[in-house]
C-alpha cells in the first residue's frame, strides 16, 4: 500500500483552496469598503438626528476602529486561523495523545489499520479450512473489519484537515460584512466554525493517541499468538469490539464538543448582535409610527377647521 496515498488527495485539496484567497479578496474588498461607509454615513446621520456631537464622536471612533481590526483581520485571517489557531489546538491535541502531529497522520492510521488486518490474515494461513472453517472465517470478517474501522478513521481525520483549510480560508468571506454595525455579528460565525474544526480535531488527535496504546497492544497479543489465533476467537473478537468502540468515541466525542462551543459561544454573539439589529429596526419603527400618527392628526386637524370654515360660510 502507498505509505502516502491519503496524503496525496490532501495535498492537491488543500493547494487548490488556498487559490480561493485571491477570488475572496477581489470579491471582499469592494463589499466591505460599501459597508464601511455606509456604517459612517449611519453615525453621521445619528448625529443630525439626536444633535449630539460628543455621542457622535464616541460613535465615530467605535466605527473607526471597528472597521481597522475588520480590515486587518480580513487581510490576515487565513492564515492566522489555518497556521496560528487550527495548528496551535492541533499541536495541543498531540501533545495529550504523546505523539507529534505529524504521527498522527491519516496514512499513519490508515497504515496501522492495514497492518493489524495483515497479521490476522497470515494467521488465517496457519490454520485449516478442512478443520477449523468457522474460526478462519471469523478471522478473516475481524481483519477486515480492523480495516475498515481504521479506514474510516483514516478518512474522517482526513475530512477534518481538508475543513480546517476550508473553514480558515473560504470561511473569511464572512469578514468583510462586519463592516456593518448590523451585520457584525455575522463574523462571530466565522470564528465559531474556525473553532468548532480547532477542537474537533484536537479531541480527534488526543483519541488517536489512546488508539495507538490499543494498536501497540493488539499487536504484541497478535504476535505472542500468531500460531494459535485461529484456535482461540476470543483475540479477534476483543481487537474487533475495541476497534468498533474507539471510532464511536472518535465519531461521537469530537463532533459533541465542537457543537458544544459553538452553540455555549456563537449563539450569545448572534443573539447580541440580532438583539441589537432588533433595537434598531424597533426604534426605526417607533420613529416612524410617531410620525405617521403626527401626520394623520395634522391632516384630520385640517380637515376639521376646512369642514369648520366651508359650515361657516354656507351658513
Amino acid at each position: 500500500m502507498d505509505p502516502n496515498l491519503l496524503q496525496n488527495a490532501l495535498s492537491p485539496i488543500a493547494n487548490a483552496v488556498a487559490q480561493w484567497q485571491t477570488a475572496i479578496f477581489a470579491l471582499g474588498y469592494p463589499i466591505f469598503w460599501m459597508l464601511a461607509f455606509i456604517e459612517l454615513g449611519v453615525v453621521f446621520a445619528l448625529m443630525i438626528i439626536n444633535r449630539d456631537l460628543p455621542g457622535m464622536v464616541d460613535d465615530l471612533v467605535r466605527s473607526v476602529v471597528g472597521i481597522a481590526v475588520g480590515y486587518i483581520l480580513f487581510e490576515n485571517a487565513a492564515d492566522w486561523m489555518r497556521n496560528g489557531v487550527i495548528a496551535t489546538i492541533a499541536e495541543w491535541g498531540g501533545i495529550v495523545s504523546g505523539l507529534s502531529v505529524t504521527d498522527l497522520s491519516p496514512d499513519g492510521v490508515l497504515g496501522e489499520g492495514w497492518n493489524l488486518a495483515g497479521m490476522l490474515l497470515s494467521a488465517v494461513a496457519h490454520g485449516h479450512w478442512l478443520t477449523m472453517p468457522i474460526t478462519d472465517l471469523v478471522t478473516m470478517l475481524a481483519a477486515i473489519g480492523v480495516a475498515v474501522v481504521f479506514g474510516w478513521a483514516a478518512i474522517m481525520l482526513l475530512e477534518l484537515l481538508i475543513e480546517s483549510y476550508v473553514a480558515a480560508v473560504g470561511g473569511s468571506i464572512f469578514l468583510p460584512i462586519g463592516a456593518f454595525r448590523f451585520s457584525a455579528h455575522v463574523t462571530g460565525y466565522y470564528f465559531g466554525w474556525v473553532l468548532s474544526v480547532a477542537v474537533r480535531l484536537f479531541f480527534t488527535l488526543s483519541l488517536l493517541g489512546v488508539a495507538q496504546s490499543l494498536v501497540a497492544a493488539w499487536t504484541n497479543q497478535l504476535i505472542a499468538n500468531t500460531g494459535f489465533i485461529t484456535g482461540n476467537l476470543t483475540i479477534p473478537i476483543q481487537i474487533v469490539l475495541e476497534a468498533v468502540l474507539f471510532l464511536m468515541l472518535l465519531v461521537h466525542v469530537p463532533t459533541f464538543a465542537g457543537r458544544m462551543l459553538v452553540g455555549a459561544v456563537m449563539p450569545s454573539v448572534g443573539a447580541a448582535g440580532l438583539a441589537q439589529s432588533m433595537d434598531a429596526a424597533g426604534g426605526a419603527a417607533t420613529a416612524v409610527d410617531q410620525a405617521a400618527a403626527s401626520g394623520a392628526q395634522s391632516a384630520a386637524s385640517t380637515a376639521r377647521h376646512e369642514l369648520i370654515d366651508k359650515l361657516l360660510f354656507e351658513t
